[in-house]
């Protein structure tokens, strides 16, 4: 609240587009779990988002740091990772460069990442046995279901099949949202 009350009102000790003010919006990284436990059911990613929105249109494009721009493109990174899974999973348990991925984009070399496999959900999906329905359902899957936990999105394709729906998966850009409560972020002062 702080943020927005920063923003519209000027209250708080915050000055809006500071680097505090900056340090602040880059602590959440949208998972929702505030949502579900606020008494007040108040969005506050949302609120975030918006606050976000209002930095970037202030400051220019040139005020996302590395780590701003490697999350922004997830997917991209996802999908390539994932076309070398193995040597990806490899590579990503390597102390060297996980203390590389903490300097460069702020990634905790100590975060829990999740392994990438070769075979992506979607590529999965369209290989996969078409299940006529009049009741039909459009499934838009995540990054991290498509590249690193298919199965969790074959989980939900199963599901709904048995529930009688045909599941249709068209063509997306990935969400950009990596599996962030798994992951730590690491401030600049760690």
């Amino acid at each position: 609240m702080i943020l927005i009350q920063s923003l519209v009102q000027d209250i708080g000790g915050i000055e809006p587009y500071s680097p505090d003010f900056k340090e602040l919006i880059d602590l959440c990284y949208s998972c929702r779990r505030c949502v579900a436990v606020c008494p007040a059911g108040i969005p506050i990613p949302d609120l975030n988002s918006h606050a976000r929105h209002a930095y970037l249109k202030q400051k220019g494009v040139r005020a996302l740091s590395l780590g701003h721009r490697s999350f922004a493109n997830y997917g991209t990174f996802d999908q390539f990772a994932s076309t070398f899974g193995p040597i990806s999973n490899w590579l990503m348990r390597r102390c060297a460069l996980r203390k590389l991925i903490q300097w460069t984009i702020h990634i905790d070399s100590r975060a829990l990442l999740p392994s990438f496999h070769k075979e992506s959900f979607e590529s999965w999906f369209r290989n996969h046995p078409k299940t006529p329905s009049s009741k039909k359902i459009v499934y838009f899957v995540d990054s991290y279901a498509n590249y690193n936990d298919p199965a969790l999105g074959k989980m939900v394709v199963a599901l709904l099949e048995h529930l009688g729906y045909e599941v249709i998966v068209p063509p997306q850009k990935e969400s950009g949202m990596p599996a962030s409560p798994r992951i730590w972020y690491a401030r600049k002062s760690a």
